[in-house]
């Protein structure tokens, strides 16, 4: 009798909550992988027969959730994690990088996509990134440069989605390279970029962030005050992390409970990161304050005049031009000839000269 033939090539392990989505991940991973099934009582680091994990489950489950939080230890020692979530459930996403995803695949999945995720040639790879995707140019370097924002906007939403320590590092770093990309590029390809590859909040903070840079470039501001701006843009709107997906991207008007719980986002972004160590009190004025008015009609706190900080200014008319501008589903963006139009016309809101000076960032950056 011959040796038994081996099979060489490397273990992944799935875990999927149906036999229709094992069946689906099996007939994409087997051609490159063995395929190891989690077994019921779930993994822990010495069951690990690979380096590799996919994970096709319900992340809304409660029980789910604690099912795959257990095993976290196996999947931290696992050099590529890729969950399977749906595109247009937000905290899925955020769930899942709390958990230990080190790529993210939206439904449907996609074969080839999949195992390069899981190979050298998917390395860094995320599907609804912007990397990987035949860039070149100016264009590659916003991608690459606004997939590590995002990722450092995940790892930030997730802490606060499970109320753990901010940690405001990674934010730093990726708020320094958006700066440093518009810098050597233009705002504008930075905003075209985002728009077409981000959804949601993460497409709004890099859009504010990107904004505020520009602004604060034509300024003349020096370099530490704009990394202040690019920090405070990536931080600002962190409290949406605790609002409903159904709120945050409702089309059409809101009615006053749902207003009331959008307009407490920046007291629970604040709450969140303020005394935190390596977020300046400046960041976490912003934070609370970035949708305060000069007139007072503002909130959380309906500060007037020069109880508003110069960076809070600033950042208030980066936010409305990105929200006015940022392409969602139900609703094209708005020409940024015409989101000027509506800035300018907030008289006693905003800081005229501000305004003022904003128009080349609006029209021409």
């Amino acid at each position: 009798m011959g040796l038994p033939k081996l099979d060489l090539r490397p273990a992944v392990h799935v875990l999927a909550d149906s036999a229709a989505k094992e069946r689906l991940l099996r007939s994409a991973l087997e051609p490159a992988f063995r395929v190891v099934p989690v077994p019921r009582q779930g993994l822990d680091p010495a069951d690990i027969e690979g380096r590799h994990a996919v994970i096709d489950v319900d992340l809304q489950d409660v029980k789910t959730v604690m099912h795959v939080k257990a095993m976290m230890p196996a999947l931290r020692a696992m050099s590529r994690c890729v969950f399977v979530v749906d595109r247009h459930i937000k905290k899925a996403m955020i769930q899942a990088h709390a958990l230990g995803a080190t790529n993210i695949m939206f439904n449907p999945v996609h074969d080839q996509r999949l195992v390069a995720m899981l190979t050298a040639e998917g390395e860094g790879a995320e599907d609804g990134s912007i990397e990987s995707l035949g860039l070149v140019g100016p264009a590659a370097q916003a991608a690459k440069t606004a997939s590590g924002g995002q990722k450092a906007l995940l790892s930030l939403f997730s802490a606060v989605t499970a109320g753990a320590p901010v940690s405001p590092q990674a934010v730093e770093e990726a708020g320094r390279a958006i700066a440093d990309n518009i810098a050597e590029t233009s705002l504008t390809t930075w905003l075209d970029t985002v728009r077409q590859h981000h959804e949601g909040t993460f497409q709004h903070c890099l859009l504010v962030t990107g904004v505020a840079v520009g602004f604060g470039q034509r300024l003349g501001l020096n370099r530490n005050d704009i990394q202040r701006l690019a920090t405070a843009g990536m931080f600002h709107d962190v409290g949406k992390a605790s609002i409903p997906l159904e709120i945050l991207d409702k089309p059409g008007r809101l009615d006053g409970d749902e207003l009331a719980i959008m307009r407490s986002h920046p007291v629970i972004g604040y709450d969140a990161i303020v005394g935190t160590a390596g977020v300046s009190d400046e960041v976490a004025d912003v934070v609370r304050h970035h949708h305060e008015f000069l007139d007072g009609s503002g909130y959380p706190d309906a500060l007037q005049g020069h109880s508003i900080s110069d960076l809070c200014r600033i950042m208030t008319i980066s936010d409305i031009f990105a929200a006015l501008i940022e392409n969602r589903k139900y609703k094209p963006p708005m020409p940024r000839e015409d989101a000027y139009e509506i800035i300018r016309g907030m008289t006693g809101k905003l800081e005229a000269p501000l305004v003022a000076a904003f128009r080349d960032v609006a029209l021409k950056a």
